[in-house]
Order: structure tokens, then C-alpha cells, then sequence
């Protein structure tokens, strides 16, 4: 029993160590595309908006979102969740009340849906050295339902193998 709740909670570990490192390469191989679209104009919000469909292309990813720093959504992909405000997002980023942007800190966290559990993430959207100012966040949506099928599978091979060694 122990172990198939090790197994479990392992798999469930390695699952968002991936997704994190996912949501990294992804905001990191678009940084320059996102940047470069990163105003209110409606002429550029639409290549924002597609840079962010392109980031959503990966079988994991749900939705993504772009947040300014006056906590606005300046692009969106359709399936972003309304209640993940970017005022929602940036409150988990403060690691202080008083912080500001260039105090934000990537955060995720599990969060409960009508279809599921998703896997929040926000990334700080940093220009490059030496002022590195930042320009907003990304937020990135996951759904967890394939984690949990993979975490069921590999409970099920763990059961079948006792079951043989019983036998």
C-alpha cells in the first residue's frame, strides 16, 4: 500500500517538474515574439494573440495569457479561464504586499475546474540585460487529466507486478 502511494505521488512530481520546465522553454523560445507585440495597439494584439496560440500548440498546454503591468489581459488564448485575472495571478507573484514588478516570482500552483484539476503557472516577462525590465507575465494553463492517467497506469503495472510476484 505504501508503494503504491509512493509510486503515485512520484509520478505526480515528475508530471509538474516536466510541466514547469515546459512552461519555461515555451515562454523563453517566444520571448523575443512576445516582446515584440507587447502594447495595447489592436494592430499588434492579434500577433500577440498568436504568439500565444502558438505557445498553446503543445498537447499540454490548455491556455495562455498575457498580463500587463497594470494587471490587464492584453491577449488571450479562447480557452483561458475568466477567473484567472491577471489581479489573481500577480497577488501569488508578490512575495510581499508592497512588492512591485521587478519583485514578481514565477508561481504555480493546482487549481480545481469544472473538467478537472489545471496546473497554473505565471512567468515574469523580463527584458533583456542589463535592465531586464519587466513587462508583464505569462500565464500558462495545463490540464492534469493526462497526470492522472499516467499516475493510474503506473499504479497499475505496480499492482500487476506485486500480483505476479505473489503468484
Amino acid at each position: 500500500l505504501v508503494a503504491f502511494l509512493l509510486v503515485g505521488q512520484t509520478v505526480r512530481r515528475w508530471f509538474e517538474s516536466d510541466i514547469q520546465l515546459r512552461a519555461h522553454l515555451a515562454v523563453a523560445g517566444s520571448r523575443e515574439a512576445l516582446m515584440a507585440q507587447w502594447t495595447r495597439d489592436p494592430d499588434t494584439t492579434a500577433a500577440l494573440r498568436k504568439a500565444l496560440d502558438d505557445i498553446a500548440r503543445d498537447d499540454r498546454v490548455t491556455a495562455v495569457a498575457a498580463c500587463d503591468l497594470n494587471l490587464s489581459v492584453l491577449a488571450a488564448t479562447a480557452a483561458y479561464p475568466d477567473y484567472l485575472s491577471c489581479r489573481f495571478v500577480e497577488a501569488r507573484m508578490r512575495p510581499r504586499e508592497a512588492a512591485g514588478p521587478e519583485d514578481w516570482a514565477e508561481w504555480s500552483a493546482t487549481e480545481p475546474s469544472g473538467h478537472g484539476a489545471l496546473h497554473v503557472m505565471s512567468i515574469p516577462l523580463r527584458g533583456a540585460e542589463p535592465d531586464r525590465a519587466t513587462y508583464g507575465f505569462i500565464v500558462l494553463v495545463h490540464d492534469l487529466d493526462y497526470v492522472e492517467r499516467r499516475v493510474t497506469t503506473a499504479r497499475n503495472f505496480l499492482l500487476a507486478g506485486f500480483v505476479l510476484l505473489a503468484v
